[in-house]
């Protein structure tokens, strides 16, 4: 006669054990007529189906398609009944209609309602309203993320639209500068030819009262004349210069308003590889104009 004590316990862990293994048979076997149903509806001619099952297997149509799924669902990529990667652990315990189910859950997601909920005993109506609850929070999810990631590229694009306004009004104030720079060039050019007219006429002048050719009166008359546009040249050049510092001034007042922008921009930025591309904008912005110096 055997010693062994065999408490409830024990007993209550036979009964579980034989319940999984019944439940995982059952799963495969529904699975695996779901695959032979498969390749029947395959053979059978168009708008024979319905009737082929009644026929043969005495199925419905909803039935079958169950069925189908669920081979399509557990068996057609992976074996169930291998139990490759634990797959038998995972899915072994639940009934044909709860892995049915399961099947409104993303792949990747039904593993994890198995692992965190007591599938045994959670009947299909449960099921349903739990896995109802969690598309929800599945779709609200997606939705969120959407809209962040819809926002953040938004924030990239008026990012982009920033820099390249910038860059425009920076190309713009380099074209103004350069047209007052040839303005300036060209007065100070005409200045200094008229300049150095009245000089030779000066000097000419000069020679031609010392011989005492001339008169007098007629020489300083001259000269006064000379000077004159000696004097008008001399201002005409100084309000040039003037005008051009005056303005270079207030494009570099401003452009060191926007580059300091800019700058600022940059260094507010949190993604540091969105913050590498401004950099390297204004960088190259910056090697064009030296190139141009």
């Amino acid at each position: 006669m055997s010693d062994i004590v065999r408490t409830p316990e024990t007993i209550a862990g036979e009964i579980n054990f034989i319940k999984r293994q019944t439940s995982a048979a059952c799963l495969n076997a529904a699975i695996e007529i779901g695959k032979l149903l498969v390749e029947a509806k395959s053979a059978v001619a168009h708008g024979e189906w319905g009737k082929w099952l009644e026929t043969n297997v005495d199925y419905s149509q909803s039935t079958a398609n169950g069925l189908m799924k669920l081979f399509k669902s557990y068996g057609e990529k992976q074996q169930l009944s291998a139990f490759d990667e634990n797959l038998g652990d995972i899915f072994g315990a639940l009934t044909p209609s709860q892995a049915l189910v399961l099947t409104a859950l993303p792949e990747d997601k039904r593993a994890e309602y198995v692992q965190t909920h007591d599938v045994e005993n959670e009947s299909v109506r449960e099921m349903k309203k739990q896995i109802k609850q969690l598309q929800l929070n599945l779709s609200q999810s997606k939705d969120l993320y959407e809209q962040t990631l819809l926002m953040e590229r938004n924030k990239i694009k008026d990012r982009d639209k920033l820099i390249k306004d910038k860059n425009k009004r920076l190309d713009e104030l380099k074209g103004a500068l350069a047209l007052e720079t040839d303005k300036v060039k060209d007065s100070i050019k005409q200045a200094d030819a008229a300049n150095k007219r009245a000089q030779n006429a000066e000097k000419q002048l000069g020679e031609l009262i010392a011989k005492g050719e001339p008169a007098a009166a007629d020489m300083e008359s001259v000269r006064k004349e000379f000077e004159g546009e000696i004097a008008y040249l001399k201002q005409r050049l100084k309000n040039a210069e003037n005008s051009t510092i005056q303005k270079f001034s207030v494009y570099f007042e401003q452009f060191q308003g926007d580059f300091q922008q800019l700058w600022l921009l940059i260094d507010q930025e949190e993604d540091k590889e969105i913050a590498g591309k401004f950099r390297a904008a204004l960088e190259k912005a910056i090697d064009s104009f030296r190139s141009s110096l």
